[in-house]
């Protein structure tokens, strides 16, 4: 029972957490720049998420899967918003 309670606040903290990512991507929609966040940063991020997704759908992890799929549609939205305000490489915002 407790373990069941402890893996439901888990997943529900990690999804949450998944989330916050988004308030990044409003602050740099509503700023029009995201030259004040590591594009970099954001691929790590995106890319840990993709990494624990593997995992959990290699061992039938639901929560796991859950939690890494938002957070990995969170953080992806997140880049994209930052690479699309720097513009093309060759016409830079």
């Amino acid at each position: 029972m407790f373990t069941q309670f402890l893996g439901t606040a888990a997943t529900l903290h990690g999804v949450l957490a998944a989330l916050k990512s988004l308030l990044q991507a409003r602050q740099m929609l509503a700023r029009s720049t995201s030259s004040a966040v590591s594009a970099g940063f954001l691929a790590s991020y995106a890319g840990g998420y993709a990494i624990w997704l593997a995992y959990g759908a290699s061992t039938g992890s639901l929560p796991l899967v859950v939690v890494d799929t938002v957070g990995l549609l969170c953080a992806g939205l997140t880049l994209a918003v930052a690479l699309f305000l720097r513009g093309s490489p060759i016409r830079p915002a």
